[in-house]
């Protein structure tokens, strides 16, 4: 009730601005008078009144660019492209971005940055992440199915092919089930977006601050090309559960009694159920980041390597793949899994975390306690990091644009903004101090909540992974219509097939009457040679 009361007031609050300044609007876009050349603050909020979809409803800056251009016109302007996260509320509408706050904290930001004497000052042009597709739903599972269209893919590269861009925000993973929306960090490198940053990297701070693997994941070719923004992103867990908090406390259990491995947890895991309500299970997601040491290139199991294998492989025709399928048969013939949870955790970007709990010798696993707003669900992320946990390549990133003029400053933007705390509590809380709600837009975009005791303690004993640092870009109609034959087999991976082994064999000859010999030929012939170089 809270959030809807907060929404409506956001949106009265738009129309009032709106109304006020509609003589001067044009196609929905609100302007000033030209005699005064210097916007003020609240002038720099502009409403843009979207034609579709019809409930859209986005504030945007038109005038801070020319604020920021007219205060310091001596100094450097520094591009930074980044994406925002969709927001839908729990009727399925999109939530209406308010901007006062986001152009608070940036005139903040650059005040700042003027002080302390920086040559440069930093404008961000956001661009929202992902959009609907003909603006359809389909309710399931408590939550949302939204058809998705990647929108700030396109967008980066007009940027990058006619306007000035510095910093590049490579994008979010927009996860449907299974299915990528985009694969930010590939897209960047394979058009070529980030610049080399070796040579800044290894002088700063930020380098020292992370271990060489987080660093691996980040390279291309042996060079790195960018900074993580969830610097647990470039790890592959065993096991990673996320189990309903109050089924779990309705059966007397507490989180640490759970061990974050499936198999051990079973038990629980089925008394849990007994307590639930409305349709709730007690297994709310179950991750395969890492089935038994095995890490996939893109995420794809048809392109799998492991340690002490010198190639690439078909990961469905392993024998331990098919005992584990067989394994999660069980568990959904027991009703424990609840497959469509996280789609609506996804999408609304709403949960928060702290880590609670981690074990020095990790017996225990990681757990994270988090609160799903939109369906009002407790819950618990247990996370293994285990001898099997590997480094792989990182999803996104954050870099300086190869067409970028000045690399030097904008690199020194990066490193101020996750090494300076008073630059990050500027752009984050508006202070220098850090106080008060934090503003989710730049959190989320530099993630500096971070518990840094217990990230140096969890990444103490991780290994790389055989393909960290290894890229695959060619092939891509062959890759994608294998990726499509991979998706509409994810049911293995929710025990929804009772022949295991008829199944396996039904998509692995749909895999390789696609081709996808050819394409671990390919694979492995590039895998061998940047083996021979890295």
């Amino acid at each position: 009730m809270k959030k809807l009361t907060a929404i409506v007031l956001a949106m009265l609050t738009i129309c009032m601005l709106f109304t006020a300044c509609n003589e001067n609007s044009n196609s929905g876009i609100i302007t000033k008078p030209s005699e005064d050349p210097t916007p003020t603050l609240q002038e720099c909020i502009t409403i843009t009144v979207q034609p579709t979809p019809a409930d859209s409803k986005v504030v945007t800056r038109v005038k801070l660019e020319s604020y920021f251009e007219e205060k310091y016109p001596d100094k450097k302007k520094i591009v930074y492209v980044a994406p925002y996260l969709i927001n839908i509320d729990a009727s399925g509408n999109k939530v209406v971005i308010t901007d006062t706050e986001n152009v608070s904290n940036e005139i903040a930001l650059n005040e700042y940055l003027d002080a302390i004497g920086c040559d440069f000052y930093l404008y961000f042009d956001w661009q929202e992440s992902a959009a609907y597709k003909d603006n359809i739903f389909s309710m399931f599972g408590g939550g949302h199915q939204i058809e998705l269209v990647d929108t700030y893919s396109d967008y980066l590269k007009r940027k990058v092919e006619n306007e000035q861009v510095d910093i590049i925000h490579a994008g979010y993973v927009v996860r449907v089930g299974y299915v990528d929306l985009n694969e930010p960090l590939l897209y960047c490198l394979s058009n070529s977006f980030f610049s080399d940053v070796t040579g800044f990297i290894k002088n700063s701070l930020i380098y020292k601050k992370n271990p060489k693997n987080y660093w691996k994941s980040l390279s291309c070719d042996g060079k790195i090309y960018g900074i993580m923004m969830k610097n647990f992103d470039f790890v592959s867990c065993a096991r990673e559960l996320e189990i309903d908090g109050a089924l779990m406390e309705a059966a007397g259990y507490k989180v640490e009694d759970f061990t974050g491995q499936i198999e051990k947890d079973y038990e629980k895991l089925k008394e849990m159920q007994k307590y639930k309500k409305e349709g709730t299970k007690a297994l709310l997601e179950l991750k395969h980041k890492n089935v038994k040491g095995i890490t996939s290139i893109r995420n794809k199991g048809f392109a799998s390597a492991k340690t002490g294998e010198d190639k690439i492989f078909n990961l469905y025709e392993k024998e331990e793949i098919k005992e584990y399928f067989k394994f999660l048969q069980r568990v959904n013939a027991d009703e424990l899994l609840e497959k469509d949870f996280f789609m609506s955790g996804n999408i609304n970007n709403v949960a928060k975390y702290q880590l609670d709990y981690l074990d020095d010798n990790y017996e225990q696993p990681n757990i994270i306690k988090e609160f799903l707003a939109a369906s009002n669900t407790e819950y618990y992320k247990i996370s293994i990091f285990s001898e099997k946990t590997q480094a792989v390549n990182a999803k996104t990133a954050v870099g300086v644009a190869e067409k970028s003029e000045n690399k030097a400053e904008a690199f020194k933007v990066l490193e101020l903004l996750y090494t300076d705390e008073k630059a990050k509590n500027i752009l984050i809380y508006g202070n220098e101090e850090g106080n008060g709600k934090a503003n989710n837009l730049y959190q989320i975009t530099l993630d500096v909540s971070i518990n840094e005791e217990v990230y140096e303690q969890a990444i103490e004993n991780v290994e790389l992974s055989p393909i960290c640092g290894f890229w695959y870009f060619d092939n891509a109609e062959t890759w994608a219509e294998l990726a499509k034959i991979e998706a509409e087999y994810e049911g293995l991976w929710f025990g929804e097939y009772e022949d295991v082994d008829a199944t396996l064999a039904e998509l692995n000859a749909k895999l390789y009457e696609a081709g996808l010999q050819t394409l671990l030929d390919d694979i492995n012939a590039q895998y061998k040679a940047w083996k021979g170089i890295k």
